[in-house]
């Protein structure tokens, strides 16, 4: 009886946990935040078919597609970039923020070179490597929130040796809003 009880019991568990299996597979996808790394392609692209403009991009990578999602709706301006591998997502990102011109490409371009300089090619470079020019870098991060009645000062600070490079975002009363990009030496 036991026994009988216990197999019971565990056709229960393993039927719950397959239920469940199935259902994660077979989620909808509505929005870019609905999508999952293995999601079939197709699947995923007829989901977002109603509420996104999709674009394919021509990707260069063997086995690799790249698809682009911007909202139809005039007031969503999220943008997501789907990469498929062989059929299945393999990655997806979301703008978070609209694309900047001018000062702010400026002030990107100076970060990336910063860290692009100090950072190492993988040791064994896949073509994907190869063809993005992947570099890595591990980067301790402080961050700093300076609050005062008429001033506000946020800096992320990125500690590569003895070099620290800052990023500070300051609004000040009276003043226009700044962001700067310093680089620190400091003994060690």
């Amino acid at each position: 009886m036991r026994k009988l009880r216990l197999l019971r019991t565990l056709a229960v568990v393993l039927a719950s946990a397959l239920a469940a299996n199935a259902q994660d597979t077979a989620k909808p996808v509505k929005t870019v935040r609905d999508i999952e790394v293995g999601m079939e392609r197709d699947k995923v692209l007829a989901g977002l078919s109603e509420g996104y403009a999709l674009t394919k991009v021509d990707s260069r990578i063997e086995h690799s597609e790249v698809w682009v999602a911007k909202g139809k709706n005039p007031a969503d301006s999220e943008v997501a970039r789907l990469v498929f591998w062989e059929g299945k997502v393999d990655l997806v990102t979301i703008d978070l923020y609209p694309a900047q011109t001018g000062e702010a490409v400026r002030l990107a371009q100076r970060l990336f070179l910063m860290l692009y300089n100090r950072a190492e090619p993988p040791t064994s470079p896949s073509p994907v490597d190869k063809l993005a020019n992947r570099r890595s870098l591990v980067v301790p991060i402080e961050l700093q929130d300076v609050r005062g009645d008429q001033i506000e000062d946020m800096s992320i600070i990125l500690a590569i040796g003895q070099r620290h490079f800052s990023i500070h975002i300051t609004k000040s009363e009276g003043y226009p809003d700044r962001v700067e990009l310093v680089e620190i030496t400091e003994r060690p």
